[in-house]
């Protein structure tokens, strides 16, 4: 598709939503996956993120791309969504995709490097609760950790 379709898919995931879900089906992961981050918020003019989604996930890449997404929202609780996009991510050469997830999953990254001195500062007047959340932020990096630790074994293993 080209630039033109894709923001001819821009203005109309804007103002026509039929419109938008014709060409959604022929986009390309790589075309599509900066729109659904540009768009996929929780609040969009047709509704909640998960009804766009669904007007975009027509085809088995664009599924996979929405897996990508959802496996990159905050938001995200569902550990069978991120297990299925991870999944997704492994079975296939997402070239610019993958690009785009390691700049975000390092820009999160980055940004609570910035934040620790904070929240180690209001965890010292906020008690037990705090405590709780930094335990499960603790577990959350180790768990990153063994995660890129296992993806770099790879990698030298392909090599």
């Amino acid at each position: 598709m080209g630039q033109a379709e894709v923001q001819a898919f821009e203005t109309s995931l804007i103002r026509d939503e039929e419109r938008a879900v014709e060409l959604a089906q022929r986009l390309t992961p790589e075309e599509l996956f900066p729109l659904l981050t540009k768009y996929a918020k929780p609040v969009h003019p047709f509704g909640t993120r998960e009804r766009v989604l669904g007007c975009l996930s027509q085809s088995e890449d664009e599924r996979a791309v929405e897996l990508l997404v959802t496996f990159l929202t905050p938001l995200a609780t569902n550990d069978e969504l991120r297990a299925q996009a991870a999944a997704v991510l492994a079975d296939r050469n997402c070239g610019p995709v993958a690009d785009e997830l390691f700049d975000i999953i390092g820009r999160d990254v980055h940004r609570l490097l910035q934040l620790a001195p904070t929240l180690i500062g209001l965890s010292r007047a906020g008690g037990s609760r705090c405590r709780a959340t930094l335990e499960g932020l603790r577990a959350d990096l180790a768990t990153l950790n063994a995660m890129t630790d296992a993806a770099l074994e790879e990698l030298e293993v392909i090599a």
